[in-house]
């Protein structure tokens, strides 16, 4: 039997990212502080998000072979970074 893998990106991008972007926010640490900024409409409702629907789903998992895996970034916010570390 296969082990399973179920990976989820929460607010995590690589330092050479050629994906998002947004205008003035090419360099690293600008596009670090748009997206982990606590104030953007976003930071906190995906921590929502997260907790009602990802995390039920996967602790719902029936496989015997499943390992959830939560990848984030370091330089995530103190309070979300707890709170994804239980």
């Amino acid at each position: 039997m296969s082990q399973v893998f179920g990976l989820v990106r929460f607010s995590c991008f690589p330092a050479k990212s050629t994906g998002f972007a947004p205008p003035g926010a090419r360099r690293f640490d600008k596009r670090r502080r748009l997206v982990h900024d606590p104030g953007r409409l976003g930071l906190g409702q995906r921590m929502r998000l997260f907790e009602a629907v990802r995390l039920p789903s996967l602790a719902a998992q029936l496989a015997n072979r499943f390992a959830g895996l939560v990848l984030t970034s370091d330089k995530l916010p103190k309070s979300p970074r707890n709170s994804l570390s239980g």
